[in-house]
């Protein structure tokens, strides 16, 4: 694992989830920088003669001593994280986050680890929490020197299929574990692999583990519980209706046929 490279200076100072913005004076000024996250509604940041249209998943940075307003639906709400720190502007801008450039898409998956935190905030673990969500957002930016939005298929998917094509045959692969490792709900992960797959996940699981089925065959293996077992099944009998709905064939039969 490479050096950090985030200067160790970085401080949280408060996370906030603001649900009134129709009550507070506008515009705003602050000293520090704000990274916000719009949870619910839809709006615009106007910040420096320039609109930024925000959304439900948006993701917006405020730079200190920099007037901005939101004009935004009266059910906008919107949480933030404000921090300071050495060098922060350099940091920011290094993955792609400038004052002309404060707006992000796409991030609609945080939203529930976001709210779950703030919940969960107390004296004791307020800190450790709202740096651990500062720097665990900011991770999703400054891939190749340049900032994606986590529904980028090519940038998301990648890490994804990858951890499928190396897991596929595990027995306890499911849509829980991998919409948790990648830090999504179980909803929004199955409706944003379909999307970008073209198939749902327990069907493009299926799919990998059956070419494996078949290709075991191929090589001379011919036990149905060993193919069933080696492909990630506990139960044969559900592996021999998985293959026959691909395949139109049994194992057995299969097998046979190839003999």
């Amino acid at each position: 694992m490479p050096a950090k490279d985030y200067t160790d200076s970085i401080k949280t100072v408060n996370f906030v989830y603001e649900t009134e913005l129709k009550k507070l004076r506008q515009p705003f000024f602050k000293p520090i920088f704000l990274l916000n996250l719009v949870t619910r509604g839809k709006g615009e940041l106007i910040c420096e003669n320039a609109r930024f249209k925000l959304e439900q998943g948006s993701i917006f940075f405020n730079f200190p001593g920099t007037f901005f307003s939101i004009d935004a639906s009266d059910n906008f709400e919107f949480s933030y994280i404000s921090f300071m720190g050495d060098d922060i502007e350099a940091m920011l801008e290094k993955l792609g986050i400038t004052k002309s450039q404060p707006v992000f898409e796409g991030f609609s998956h945080i939203t529930e680890l976001w709210l779950t935190s703030l919940r969960r905030l107390d004296e004791f673990n307020a800190n450790i929490l709202t740096e651990s969500m500062l720097l665990y957002t900011l991770s999703f930016f400054g891939k190749h020197g340049k900032n994606y939005s986590p529904n980028d298929k090519n940038a998301l998917f990648s890490g994804i299929l990858d951890y499928i094509e190396k897991h596929f045959a595990d027995n306890d692969i499911s849509l829980h574990r991998v919409s948790g490792i990648f830090g999504y709900t179980q909803k929004y992960f199955s409706l944003l692999f379909k999307k970008n797959v073209g198939k749902g996940f327990c069907e493009y699981i299926n799919e990998k583990r059956m070419n494996y089925a078949i290709s075991l065959i191929e090589k001379g293996v011919y036990e149905v519980s060993k193919i069933s077992e080696m492909c990630g099944f506990t139960d044969p009998l559900y592996f021999s209706k998985v293959f026959k709905k691909y395949t139109h064939f049994s194992p057995r039969d299969y097998i046979c046929d190839r003999k």
